[in-house]
């Protein structure tokens, strides 16, 4: 088989299967629009800030968050090809993330993994096990915007090339409870 009909199958399959995706997706959300979290703005996620992580580049554990005022928290699955686009776009970023970001996975495989190559260089790439649940999480890539270790700003599907001013507006701006 020739290269340009492999790779004319490859795109079709990675179409059939994108479609397939969203589809599924639709059905299973009754035709209402579909919503990355259950999570709502001015929502507390208690015990976020301490919940434990494993580290899938050095196998250390630590903390989800950071300690900063706001961070971001991107929800992915590592066979998920809008996780791969989404990590790629942000990699793109040559000006720097606006907030700290850390890509977490419900699984602990080598896809996973491979996700460190993929995201920005200032992104932290971790495990564990019960974040879907923690963070009511739906539908992936998600991103969960968090103030002060547990405020819910806002959730959305990923792209990774989202302006930084949309976080950093985000994070200034008071939400009401």
């Amino acid at each position: 088989m020739s290269s340009s009909r492999k790779t004319v199958l490859i795109v079709g399959l990675l179409a059939f299967a994108t479609g397939g995706h969203a589809f599924i997706q639709s059905r299973l959300s009754g035709g209402k629009a579909l919503y990355v979290s259950k999570l709502e703005p001015g929502e507390r996620v208690r015990d976020l800030a301490s919940l434990e992580v494993v580290d899938l580049k050095d196998g250390t554990s630590s903390t989800l968050l950071t300690g900063s005022a706001c961070e971001a928290i991107v929800v992915f699955a590592s066979v998920c090809p809008f996780c791969h686009e989404a990590a790629v776009k942000e990699a793109r970023r040559g000006d720097g993330l606006a907030v700290p970001t850390v890509w977490v996975s419900d699984t602990d495989d080598p896809g996973a993994r491979e996700f460190r190559e993929l995201v920005h260089k200032d992104s932290r790439v971790v495990f564990q096990p019960d974040i879907k649940k923690v963070l009511a999480i739906q539908a992936v890539p998600a991103v969960v915007l968090i103030r002060n270790g547990e405020e819910v700003l806002d959730v959305w599907p990923y792209r990774g090339n989202d302006k930084p001013e949309r976080f950093e507006k985000l994070c200034t701006s008071s939400v009401a409870s």
